[in-house]
């Protein structure tokens, strides 16, 4: 048998083996599976320090959070990032800012055909925080990777009383809706696009949840104690 022969031989009985092989595979799992999941961001505090490239401390680091798509988020998923009071790196270069979790804030249902390939809802909301100085951008951060981290780099916890009216996105409730009965959908729709993106459906529900926390708590004095985790990060740039 001529070498050649032999090496046809050997090379169809191994890509027969591995024909076998994948339709075993595809065989055991299932064409089509799916599920139903509900998730929410942990509370917690972020402590970013910025710095220059030989340590000194940066003032004056705004923060902006928005969608992939550019669109300004207030109330969420940054608690107190609201539009009278955006959070602010301080003399020693540190900007802090919040997440008060609600329990389930989004969910979706997911589909996986042959075990890998995915359709629906199979991740939750994607937001970005930007960080700008004089209105320049000089650093960013998916805010669920930074939510990540509150497993895996938390320092402990702190507690931290929290003004549900200073925090209310509604403040205006009750003129709104006098002078617009619709005005919950121009709310709701914060890009305007007329569709109800997933990161739209979880800030909405959190606000609300927000707006019924202000109405209970309706003066500084009833301000509620919580708990958050703590997550510090140093973000060195280069002016």
């Amino acid at each position: 048998m001529k070498v050649s022969d032999w090496a046809s031989i050997v090379w169809k009985s191994t890509l027969f083996t591995l024909a076998v092989i994948v339709a075993v595979a595809l065989a055991l799992v299932p064409i089509k599976s799916g599920a139903l999941w509900v998730a929410g961001f942990p509370d917690a505090e972020y402590q970013i320090t910025f710095v220059d490239r030989s340590g000194n401390p940066i003032e004056g680091i705004e923060l902006r959070v928005e969608d992939l798509k550019g669109t300004q988020f207030f109330y969420y998923p940054v608690t107190d990032y609201v539009p009278t009071s955006i959070p602010k790196s301080d003399h020693a270069g540190l900007l802090t800012f919040h997440h008060v979790g609600y329990g389930p804030e989004f969910s979706g249902r997911c589909i996986v055909y042959f075990g890998f390939i995915q359709r629906g809802s199979c991740s939750g909301p994607r937001y970005v925080c930007r960080f700008l100085l004089h209105a320049k951008e000089v650093g960013r951060i998916r805010f669920d990777d930074l939510s990540s981290l509150v497993t895996s780099k938390g320092s402990g916890t702190v507690s931290r009383k929290w003004s549900w009216v200073k925090n209310n996105p509604f403040p205006n409730y009750a003129e709104w809706t006098k002078s617009d009965p619709n005005w919950i959908d121009t709310k709701f729709d914060i890009d305007g696009d007329g569709l109800m993106s997933m990161e739209e459906r979880a800030a909405w529900k959190c606000r609300h949840f927000a707006f019924s926390a202000a109405s209970a708590f309706p003066t500084t004095a009833n301000d509620e104690l919580l708990e958050f985790t703590v997550v510090r990060k140093t973000i060195a740039i280069q002016l």
